[in-house]
């Protein structure tokens, strides 16, 4: 418990030390990140759980941190975003998919990466859309999401390269 107490606030290099050797205990880890992730820590502090919930891939933390897809701050949303890829639940799809819109870009890009694991058939409308994205990277990470889903991905890119909108058709013929 102390360790988690700490994790937001050690070295990176400590961080990823710590990470493997909880890995060998995630049983016993992961229901302690569930209650963290569960007691509305500050902002660091569940970022950072949420990426040992990720390193460990615990399947009780990553549900936890699911519930987290509407938090307030950015980087906890971003990180949420970057876990799901762990829980192939249609429910974390649907995360994912929200995520997809969020107002920053990070979060998007994320989600559309996760959406991309995931190979989410549910998400090929939202990321469709994202195509259009303003942001190159969300429209990049979009773009291969939509391949990794097979061919009715790969469809979608298609009609998006003979589109009218330009970042759509540039990031489908890429």
């Amino acid at each position: 418990i102390r360790v988690l107490d700490r994790i937001d606030v050690v070295p990176k290099v400590v961080r990823q030390f710590v990470t493997i050797v909880l890995r060998s205990c995630a049983r016993e880890v992961g229901p302690l990140l569930v209650m963290r992730l569960n007691a509305g820590q500050r902002v660091a502090e569940l970022a950072s759980c949420i990426e040992l919930a990720d390193a460990i891939d615990h399947p009780g933390a990553i549900r936890a941190a699911r519930r987290l897809a509407a938090h307030p701050a950015v980087p906890v949303r971003r990180t949420v975003a970057r876990a799901l890829r762990r829980d192939p639940s249609p429910e974390a799809a649907d995360a994912a998919i929200l995520l997809l819109a969020d107002p920053d870009s990070s979060v998007r890009s994320a989600a559309a990466r996760t959406l991309g694991h995931l190979a989410a058939r549910t998400a090929i409308p939202a990321l469709t859309i994202a195509l259009s994205d303003p942001v190159w990277l969300v429209r990049l990470r979009s773009a291969v999401a939509l391949a990794e889903t097979g061919a009715p991905g790969r469809a979608a890119l298609r009609r998006a390269r003979d589109s009218g909108y330009r970042y759509a058709r540039e990031t489908a013929t890429m």
